[in-house]
């Protein structure tokens, strides 16, 4: 497996445990063991970084509920709630773009 294939199943992974935490507010048992595994077996490997891992898992994150973990580590926010943080801030838009994109409006 090569590091493409590898970062792409790890997204997989990831964006499935995301979606099925998301829909059932629990994590799947064994699921979680199972992802950490897969990722220290790629460390050790040396497929990838600590460093792509981290980019791979704030992607799905981002990708399921629309905020990265960094961010919502950041915020400290559980996930009920995650909508009370504003949705520009929850993509990472800065504040000088928002004015930029209020004035070209």
């Amino acid at each position: 497996m090569n590091k493409t294939q590898y970062l792409s199943r790890l997204a997989e992974l990831l964006t499935s445990q995301y979606a099925n935490l998301k829909t059932s507010q629990k994590q799947s048992e064994g699921y979680g063991a199972r992802i950490e595994g897969f990722m220290e077996a790629g460390l050790v490997a040396s497929v990838v970084t600590q460093d792509e891992l981290k980019k791979v898992i704030n992607d799905s994150h981002l990708a399921v509920f629309g905020i990265s973990l960094d961010d919502r580590n950041h915020f400290n926010v559980d996930a009920e709630h995650i909508n009370d943080i504003p949705a520009w801030i929850r993509r990472g838009v800065q504040i000088k773009e928002l004015k930029a994109k209020t004035l070209s409006s």
